[in-house]
């Protein structure tokens, strides 16, 4: 069976200003509906200023990938960063931060059905005019490789995933992963026919 990270990789993000919670008081993190925005406000703290989103579908986080994009965002002064919005990281490494004020214009403004199951596309799809967006770039592409858990294709792929690196170290790393493709490419077979919700 499938280990899934610990929280604690998550507590890695944390320090003044920067929340990152689990909705529902659940052990995950999941797609924001508008009830799940206001609860997330709701849970942070007064000095929030930052809030970092990692859906549960994710079990892969990078720490080291999302610290990352958590410094571009703030020396970029943006209102939102991502990973995803050009494709270059595996499917399954996203990460998203977004200034909590930002969060509270997206939540109040959303009328789309998509926009207030998802909430972030109303800053970066809908309004992106209205502003400061940033990606975060990878040098190398590797958007073919999917460890986002959707399908039972992707749940076993995940299970090599995490029977060849978890035991090793419980916090591997996007290296980690490319390294373990590179070493068995056919492990992209388990996934390669699924597409991608929009």
């Amino acid at each position: 069976m499938m280990k899934m990270k610990k929280l604690a990789l998550l507590s890695l993000l944390l320090s003044t200003g920067i929340t990152a919670c689990p909705i529902g008081g659940s052990d995950s993190f999941t797609h924001l509906s508008p009830q799940q925005a206001k609860e997330m406000m709701d849970h942070s703290s007064p000095l929030t200023i930052l809030d970092v989103r990692i859906t549960s579908d994710c079990p892969c986080a990078d720490a080291n990938i999302i610290d990352e994009i958590i410094k571009k965002h703030i020396d970029s002064d943006a209102d939102y960063t991502s990973n995803t919005l050009t494709r270059g990281f595996p499917r399954g490494i996203d990460a998203e931060v977004i200034n909590f004020s930002v969060l509270e214009k997206a939540y109040e403004n959303a009328t789309d059905k998509f926009e207030k199951e998802h909430v972030t596309p109303f800053i970066y799809k809908t309004h992106p005019e209205d502003f400061k967006i940033v990606q975060y770039e990878t040098k190398n592409d590797n958007s073919d490789i999917r460890i986002t858990l959707d399908t039972p294709q992707d749940y076993a792929l995940l299970c090599s995933v995490y029977d060849n690196l978890y035991d090793k170290n419980e916090f591997f790393s996007l290296e980690d992963i490319i390294e373990l493709f590179n070493n068995k490419p056919y492990l992209k077979d388990i996934n390669s026919e699924i597409t991608q919700k929009k």
